[in-house]
C-alpha cells in the first residue's frame, strides 16, 4: 500500500512539469468604426386593394414576399458616406373577385 502511494506521488511530480497554464497571447485588433454593413433582407406584406371599382371585391389574403441583398460601398476617403446597391426579388398576389355583368342583351 505504501508503495502505491509513492508511485502515485512520483507520477504526479513527474507529470506536473508537463502542465502549462492557459496563458494566451492577446492580440488586440483595431475596430474600423466606419465599416459599412452589407444586408440581407426578407419581408412579408399584406396587400390591400385601394381605389377599386365597385364591381371588384377583395377575397382572401393578398400577400407579398420580398428578399434581397444590399452591398454598402463607401464613396469618399473618410468612409462616412456610402451608396447601397443591391438585388432583390419580390412576389405579390392580389386575390379579388370581379363580377361581369351582362352588358348587352342579344
Amino acid at each position: 500500500m505504501r508503495r502505491i502511494k509513492y508511485v502515485i506521488i512520483i507520477l504526479f511530480c513527474a507529470t506536473s512539469c508537463l502542465c502549462f497554464s492557459q496563458n494566451e497571447e492577446v492580440v488586440e485588433t483595431e475596430v474600423d468604426s466606419k465599416y459599412k454593413e452589407d444586408q440581407f433582407y426578407f419581408g412579408v406584406t399584406y396587400n390591400l386593394l385601394g381605389s377599386r371599382p365597385t364591381d371588384v371585391k377583395q377575397s382572401g389574403f393578398s400577400t407579398g414576399f420580398h428578399l434581397g441583398f444590399i452591398k454598402d460601398m463607401p464613396i469618399n476617403a473618410a468612409r462616412n458616406k456610402a451608396i447601397g446597391l443591391g438585388i432583390g426579388l419580390s412576389a405579390n398576389s392580389y386575390n379579388q373577385i370581379f363580377l361581369f355583368k351582362k352588358m348587352m342583351e342579344v
